[in-house]
């Protein structure tokens, strides 16, 4: 198995543990649907980044370890364009 493969793998691991913390620490299950549902909508790009990340931190609201958790496991993209040159 190659480097990457394993590095791919143990990413899924992670996520997966992520997911089940979730669904274990979620009091009701429109939470972790609403979770499941806006994750499959963006890696469908039904919806952006951004507003993925607003969904969550609105879902996550009262549990502040779940949302650092989801910051973890899904970081916000950093713009690494650059402003044109005005020559």
């Amino acid at each position: 198995m190659s480097h990457q493969n394993l590095k791919q793998e143990k990413g899924i691991e992670i996520a997966l543990a992520y997911l089940r913390e979730v669904k274990n620490r979620c009091k009701k299950p429109k939470i972790f649907n609403e979770f499941c549902e806006t994750m499959r909508s963006f890696k469908r790009k039904e919806i952006s980044e951004s507003f993925c990340h607003d969904i969550v931190k609105n879902l996550f609201k009262d549990d502040p370890e779940l949302l650092e958790g989801f910051y973890i496991y899904f970081p916000r993209q950093k713009n690494l364009l650059t402003s044109p040159s005005s020559t």
